[in-house]
């Protein structure tokens, strides 16, 4: 027969046919029922270069459990990865060994098919859809990850890039790294590493965009056993039950604060409901980092740590002095703590977030009377004055701490980002709010200047006008 196999009849595709790219698998029919046995089943792309070694595609054995014989007991279905005839306008050949199938009668290993006999081949791209660099994530195995640690980590990289560029196939220069890793929250004994697929630049060949030939890796790694990457010396110590992942950043600004007034009271300070939802949010950001994400940089967990608890405290300090000073100075706060002890209790936790939440107090909010309480100069200041103080301790470092974390980890996603923003609204609100009150205590002092001096002006013509009238 053409497969110089006796016992093969048929297969689909038949030799030398084009395939499609997205076939899902290959059918072998035989003369005699078979079962599967211990023999693999290969599947090489051939090289342009005759000197060079055909490359690898896929291969298992028979009993693997991903071959199944059809229920007339004379078929074979051979599964294709989505990664094996990824190849435009290239030639393959499909290599069964002996043993591959043995005869159901007598249990007797059959002949397989040879190399270059059942030869396929694929069309030429006539074209690409244009796809943008994009980032993946892969993560290694604990021999790989412990290998890492202990290789220079440029050469570590430069060697996995190589080894992919053989194996998908693709140009090495479509294939680089920012050189970043970090340690799998998941998994803190393996490591994380982040390789960039460049899009194509040359506009005069046709080539897969990066989207491709990220799918084609992602495939390569899950079936990695079955592929050549398991017999290379870097890509074998992929660990392949974590995908490859396409990573992003995501800097996902809050803009759908409400701003919410009582209608009943139009002239109270609303402004604090916007104000106290950003310092309640930048707490609950900066918390989470801390509990969830700086574990993955051990160099910023003493700084990060430092300063989420200093302002806390200081902000503390900052409420029970003002706590202390109007219960002993203003009787209206006085009667107002022994009235509503929860609410003043509330008020100091939250005060640890940030000393102007206690702006709330006095800001007529609703028109409720619990908002309604009366604060003396002396803790207007304390609060303007701890708010600043703030931006120094809190708000700075942690906008210099997450630039640090950016810079440290491949995988900057939606808590640190929102870090981030939360902490820039939160210095700009801030930065606003000082600006517009010192406006406002600018024009009040420029209108008391200029009554003071009508009225001096009024003085000093009146004393002039009763002495002309004496004189007289």
């Amino acid at each position: 027969t053409d497969y110089y196999c006796p016992v093969i009849e048929t297969t689909n595709p038949a030799i030398n046919e084009v395939v499609d790219p997205s076939i899902k698998e290959i059918i072998i029919k035989y003369t005699i029922p078979v079962k599967l046995s211990t023999g693999n089943v290969s599947i090489f792309q051939q090289s342009d270069d005759s000197s060079k070694p055909a490359l690898l595609r896929q291969t298992f054995s028979g009993d693997y459990k991903l071959c199944t014989v059809g229920s007339d007991n004379y078929t074979v279905h051979i599964p294709i990865f989505e990664s094996t005839f990824s190849q435009s306008n290239s030639s393959y050949y499909v290599s069964v060994d002996n043993n591959f199938v043995i005869s159901q009668e007598r249990d007797e290993p059959l002949m397989g098919i040879g190399n270059k006999i059942w030869m396929l081949s694929t069309e030429p791209l006539k074209m690409v859809r244009y796809s943008d660099s994009v980032t993946g994530l892969l993560r290694l195995n604990e021999e790989g990850s412990l290998k890492f640690l202990q290789t220079n980590h440029s050469v570590f990289f430069k060697n996995m890039i190589r080894e992919f560029s053989k194996t998908i196939p693709v140009a090495e220069q479509r294939l680089s790294t920012s050189g970043r890793w970090q340690y799998d929250p998941t998994s803190p004994k393996k490591i994380l590493l982040s390789f960039n697929i460049k899009e194509a630049k040359d506009d005069h060949a046709i080539e897969p965009n990066s989207q491709t030939i990220f799918e084609i890796l992602r495939t390569l790694i899950k079936q990695k056993r079955f592929t050549a990457l398991s017999s290379n010396e870097y890509t074998s110590l992929i660990d392949e039950s974590a995908p490859l992942i396409m990573t992003r950043n995501r800097f996902n600004c809050i803009n759908n604060i409400i701003y919410f007034g009582s209608s009943k009271n139009p002239e109270a300070k609303n402004s604090v409901i916007f104000e106290t939802y950003f310092i309640i949010q930048d707490f609950a950001v900066d918390l989470a980092f801390v509990l969830l994400k700086v574990k993955n940089t051990p160099h910023l967990k003493i700084p990060t740590m430092i300063f989420f608890i200093l302002p806390i405290v200081i902000n503390i300090l900052f409420a029970i002095n003002i706590f202390v000073s109007e219960m002993a100075n203003n009787k209206s706060f006085s009667n107002w703590v022994k009235g509503s002890t929860a609410i003043s209790s509330i008020c100091t936790l939250f005060s640890a977030f940030d000393i102007q939440i206690l702006n709330t107090l006095s800001s007529d909010l609703f028109g409720l009377k619990v908002f309604s309480i009366p604060l003396t100069q002396r803790s207007r200041k304390i609060m303007l004055w701890g708010s600043i103080i703030n931006i120094f301790i809190e708000d700075v470092p942690q906008i210099i701490i997450q630039g640090l974390y950016y810079n440290s980890v491949i995988t900057y996603d939606l808590i640190p980002s929102l870090a981030i923003a939360s902490g820039g609204l939160i210095i700009l609100n801030k930065l606003i709010l000082r600006s517009y009150h010192a406006l406002i205590r600018w024009n009040h002092r420029r209108d008391k200047i200029k009554e003071y001096n009508k009225n001096r002006h009024l003085s000093a013509a009146s004393i002039r006008s009763i002495r002309s009238n004496v004189g007289n």
